[in-house]
């Protein structure tokens, strides 16, 4: 995320000056509401190009792909569990 903290930097004075120029047109928290669609953009990036890493490791061995099923495996259950311990936590058993 070092990306998005400079992204939020540089972007942070443009916005600002966009701000003073037109105050009626615009409304509070609009700097917060672009980093975050932005931060969303990047991130569905990043998850577009992870996918394409796993899927071309999967393709160019057999044992590429079995490492490449354990791991999805893997990584459904880690989420799984994190979402039943948030879960737990709402119902206040942790």
């Amino acid at each position: 995320m070092n990306n998005e903290k400079k992204l939020r930097k540089a972007l942070r004075p443009v916005i600002i000056a966009q701000m003073a120029k037109h105050p009626n047109e615009l409304q509070e928290g609009i700097f917060d509401s672009i980093m975050d669609h932005i931060a969303g953009v990047l991130q569905k990036s990043n998850d577009k190009r992870y996918d394409r890493g796993l899927t071309a490791l999967a393709k160019s061995s057999p044992e590429g792909k079995k490492v490449v099923d354990n791991f999805k495996k893997f990584s459904d259950q880690l989420e799984a569990d994190m979402a039943e311990i948030e879960q737990m936590k709402k119902r206040g058993e942790l």
